[in-house]
């Protein structure tokens, strides 16, 4: 009959507590005929000859000094996946650890020159002058991109594209206005101006396509392909250049930057991207980018997430 077996049976109904002294004391009086410990309780410089009673509980055969597992004090070894096992009851005491969160570059590796760069240490210009071969590479992708989005034939059908949206929209609000003039039994004549002048106020949000005709679209074009190549040398991170890699996704990248130069980006009293308000006026919709561009419609909204979560890594000043 084992120990456990015995102090269940001798003091059936007792918590653990009990039923562990109740074994030690057993214990005692079979291994030494009742006689005590060969040591005094604590002794220091005992070696401790540890006895294993129960799962987790092992008592000294020299001194009767206990040892409980999972009480914070066991001499613990490290197994495999961060394991954690007592080296005197051989139990487990934790099965994995929390383990601090990794950086952006540890979690994507980014590779360059050859070997992987876990740790964000090189500058930000080294990565993306290697990702496309120099400056000057760069700065033509970024124009071309540029240049389709608000000088190509693709620019031409979605603002014609907008043009017919706005005059349905127009069209769709007088019908509305004479419907409910004709409902009106006080009104003997509907007054056109008044109607008219109903229409514009709803329709006041609506471009109008005379404000791109005055733009100097080439002077735009020059000035937002700087201020995005410049943006991407000097800020983008690893994010940005995991992002850059693939030819669609920096194609969409580049293109959500400039939708965001309507805002600008500034950072620590510092401008970053400057604001560009004329591109209010000349960008086409977003609704239109699926259809014509082929540029998903979220990936403005991501673009803006991954560079403002790039920059937010500079050191303060």
């Amino acid at each position: 009959m084992s120990l456990r077996i015995l102090a269940k049976s001798g003091r059936c109904g007792v918590d653990k507590k009990h039923e562990r002294e109740y074994m030690k004391n057993v214990y005692e009086i079979i291994s030494n005929n009742g006689r005590g410990f060969l040591l005094p309780f604590g002794y220091g410089a005992c070696d401790h000859q540890w006895k294993q009673l129960d799962a987790g509980y092992c008592v000294c055969s020299e001194c009767g000094k206990e040892h409980h597992c999972y009480m914070g004090e066991c001499p613990e070894i490290v197994c495999y996946h961060s394991e954690r096992i007592c080296s005197i009851t051989g139990c487990v005491t934790v099965e994995g650890e929390l383990m601090a969160e990794r950086s952006a570059g540890e979690r994507t590796a980014y590779i360059e020159a050859g070997k992987v760069c876990t740790k964000h240490k090189q500058p930000v210009t080294n990565r993306v002058l290697f990702l496309f071969g120099g400056g000057s590479k760069l700065r033509d992708i970024i124009e071309s991109t540029v240049r389709e989005i608000l000088a190509s034939e693709k620019t031409e059908q979605c603002m014609i594209q907008e043009e017919k949206r706005s005059d349905s929209k127009l069209s769709a609000l007088f019908s509305k206005a004479l419907r409910e003039a004709s409902h009106d039994h006080k009104c003997v004549r509907p007054n056109m101006i008044l109607l008219l002048s109903q229409v514009e106020y709803h329709c006041r949000k609506n471009r109008k396509v005379s404000l791109r005709r005055d733009v100097d679209i080439e002077g735009v074009i020059e000035r937002c392909t700087e201020s995005i190549t410049s943006l991407l040398l000097q800020f983008g991170g690893i994010r940005v250049t995991k992002q850059m890699q693939n030819v669609s996704r920096c194609r969409e990248f580049i293109c959500s930057i400039l939708y965001l130069m309507r805002m600008g980006i500034t950072y620590q009293n510092r401008q970053l991207l400057p604001k560009m308000e004329i591109l209010n006026n000349i960008l086409p919709l977003q609704v239109l980018l699926p259809v014509i561009f082929k540029i998903r419609a979220k990936s403005i909204t991501e673009g803006e997430n991954i560079i403002k979560l790039d920059i937010r890594q500079m050191p303060l000043i």
